[in-house]
């Protein structure tokens, strides 16, 4: 684990079985869920030696911050190309997290959240909304389905604003009118298709 505002994370790489020996192994970082090389964390590779009788070997490798909320940030080690030595196929990967400091879905609001309860209230509900919408943007893939429910949404209110302007204009046109026709009313009489 790395905290996002860290300058590097440290990873230990520990040798077992027979010590009397030099060996090396070959390092290389690599993308996973949320963790972008340039964005998270600067891409890094390199061998790592091991003296005889040396136990454990420290890999450095530099972290970004990038002012963006995430949700999940990590990164991969992996090793290979052994010299003098194995790699146990189930510890050649290592899965760095990173642990996001930045508020969500911006850090525009960090102070009010910094007070609690109390601070999360007076946060401007349209400038909120406002910064959530430019986060969704944001994310690849998701910018199409906002614009389809933004939309959708909006249709339906569309759809009941007419209705609702139809019905006005009928029980005005219609059912509140004196000399009314027989055929224009949905039932028998205006009162009848009032109370429809």
């Amino acid at each position: 684990f790395a905290d996002e505002g860290d300058d590097f994370v440290e990873v230990q790489v520990v040798r077992a079985g027979a010590m009397d020996t030099i060996a090396a192994v070959h390092w290389e970082t690599a993308d996973s869920f949320g963790g972008e090389a340039g964005v998270s964390y600067k891409k890094g590779q390199g061998s790592i030696q091991f003296n005889p009788g040396q136990v454990c070997a420290t890999i450095r490798v530099n972290l970004l911050d990038d002012n963006n909320w995430q949700a999940s940030c990590e990164f991969k080690l992996h090793l290979s190309n052994p010299e003098g030595c194995k790699i146990d196929p189930e510890l050649q990967i290592c899965r760095v997290k990173i642990i996001d400091d930045d508020v969500f879905p911006s850090n525009k609001y960090s102070h009010y959240v910094m007070h609690g309860e109390e601070g999360v209230e007076k946060i401007p509900t349209l400038g909120l909304l406002f910064r959530f919408s430019n986060f969704c943007m944001a994310i690849p893939g998701v910018r199409w389905k906002v614009y389809t429910i933004i939309v959708f949404d909006q249709l339906h209110n569309v759809y009941q604003f007419l209705k609702t302007f139809l019905i006005s204009i009928y029980m005005v046109d219609v059912v509140y009118k004196t000399d009314v026709e027989k055929d224009e009313l949905l039932l028998s009489t205006p009162q009848d298709t009032a109370m429809l």
